[in-house]
């Protein structure tokens, strides 16, 4: 009898078990990263943050936040180009330790919180129940995307 040669080879099931057993829990912990569309602040921090924007922000930014030569816009094309895919943590975080540019860090956290807010808000992205905050951790975990995932 002439045995046959195959080009696959043959793994045991019981092999095959261990090895899922091994990424099962992996697979089950792993969280999708959420993004902005799921609603990250409310409409009253989105105005306060409007009345800090005004304060703070729109001499070097601009009232429509398009910025210019000197500074990042902050809505629109010019905003995604350099956030899509961060997350809000690394926005929140460069906001509070860079700006304003001549007194970095000088803001309140609400402030911070409340100008990210308006940031959102000017970019239409959906208002939520709760209001933002500044815990980088859940931060981090909210990815800026053009579209909902």
């Amino acid at each position: 009898m002439r045995k046959r040669s195959s080009r696959y080879m043959v793994i045991p099931l019981s092999y095959l078990a261990a090895v899922a057993a091994l990424f099962v829990p992996w697979v089950l912990h792993a969280q999708p990263a959420e993004s902005i569309w799921s609603g990250s602040y409310t409409e009253a921090q989105a105005e306060r943050g409007a009345e800090d924007y005004r304060a703070h922000c729109a001499s070097c930014h601009g009232a429509n936040l398009r910025g210019d030569s000197h500074a990042a816009g902050l809505v629109g094309m010019g905003f995604m180009f350099l956030w899509e895919g961060k997350s809000l943590g690394e926005l929140y975080s460069k906001i509070r330790n860079d700006m304003p540019l001549d007194q970095p860090r000088s803001l309140t956290k609400g402030s911070y919180e409340d100008i990210l807010a308006f940031i959102l808000k000017s970019n239409e992205f959906p208002v939520g129940d709760a209001e933002l905050e500044s815990d980088e951790k859940a931060l981090d975990k909210l990815m800026i995307t053009s579209r909902p995932n």
